[in-house]
This record gives C-alpha cells, sequence and structure tokens, in this order.
C-alpha cells in the first residue's frame, strides 16, 4: 500500500480542464462488462494529457505546501472515448 495520499484525476480534453472530485470523475469513467477497449489516437496522443495532470498536481502539492521533496507518483492513467 502507497504511503500518503492516493488521488484521483481526469483531464477533459473537451473543457481542458482537470477534475479531481470524485462525484464529478465517476460518470465519465464508468462502463461495463461489455464495453469495448480500445487506443484511438495511439499511446502518443495521451502524453499531453499525462502531462497536463502531472502539472496539476505539481500545482496541488504548491498550494497545500508539501514538504520540500515530496514526490507524487502516477500510478495509472488511460484513454477513455
Amino acid at each position: 500500500m502507497p504511503n500518503g495520499e492516493i488521488k484521483w484525476y481526469f483531464y477533459d480534453a473537451e473543457i481542458d480542464e482537470v477534475l479531481d472530485s470524485v462525484e464529478e470523475i465517476w460518470p465519465e469513467i464508468r462502463c461495463n462488462a461489455e464495453t469495448l477497449r480500445w487506443i484511438e489516437d495511439g499511446p502518443g496522443a495521451l502524453v499531453g494529457a499525462r502531462k497536463n495532470i502531472e502539472r496539476y498536481i505539481r500545482k496541488y502539492l504548491m498550494r497545500i505546501q508539501a514538504p520540500m521533496g515530496a514526490k507524487p507518483k502516477l500510478i495509472a492513467w488511460m484513454e477513455i472515448s
């Protein structure tokens, strides 16, 4: 189990905004077992979204005045359609 706080983030490309509330995120990512899964634009297309999330996390750490040397760890990320 990781130490520290665990947060969920969702980058909404349509509004160019990062969502960080589970209540906002779950309707965007929910699916059922029959939902097809594929990468529409290839893995390279996700790099920009990942960078937006990482930038958002760095700003969050500054806002909460996290201790120097605190390093967030991105555990998983995925494309949704």
